[in-house]
């Protein structure tokens, strides 16, 4: 099987056989997604088998503009790290433009085949995309648990100190990461 990632569409992608490890990510897939679509919460982006001509989706992830406001000890972390790991000095009193990858599941028949991570890849390069025609300084996550946790951290996502489940990458490491796709 060869799966593509692409845009979601409602009225061509099937979710009702979607189920991942997180109830709540697959009930959002089926009964919220089209609703923050049109609102225009959030974009979904999703996880077919290029073959298979109905379209079941087996994985997806969300994405939506944000603005960092970061706690004191949060920018003092940050700031201590501008040197160490090269990131762009920030103002502290600068509300910090970002992307938030709002969710992000993979269908639980494809647990351990790289899904997830090929999902995140996908977004990572959207949103590096996105960094080439507007700011962008953070990408954002929210690890709802400690399994979570240790996948976004394989990825080089730090914690926010004010928060336990929120995790940034600046979008300065995927510029790095990625230099021969950046224009």
């Amino acid at each position: 099987m060869s799966y593509i990632i692409e845009r979601f569409n409602k009225k061509v992608h099937r979710r009702q056989h979607f189920e991942c490890e997180e109830p709540a990510l697959t009930e959002y897939l089926k009964h919220q997604l089209s609703q923050d679509e049109r609102r225009g919460i959030a974009r979904a982006y999703v996880m077919v088998d290029e073959a298979d001509p109905q379209r079941y989706i087996k994985g997806f992830y969300t994405v939506s503009s944000l603005s960092v406001s970061l706690s004191s000890v949060a920018f003092q972390r940050y700031q201590a790290q501008t040197q160490v790991k090269q990131f762009s000095h920030i103002s502290p009193r600068q509300e910090v433009p970002a992307v938030l990858i709002g969710r992000l599941a993979r269908h639980i028949e494809l647990k351990g085949m790289g899904a997830g991570e090929r999902l995140l890849t996908d977004a990572l390069l959207l949103i590096l995309d996105i960094s080439q025609k507007m700011a962008v300084h953070f990408v954002v996550v929210d690890a709802k648990n400690e399994r979570v946790k240790q996948f976004y951290q394989r990825f080089g996502f730090m914690t926010f100190e004010d928060t336990q489940d929120r995790m940034f990458l600046p979008v300065a490491t995927l510029v790095k990461a990625f230099q021969r796709r950046v224009k």
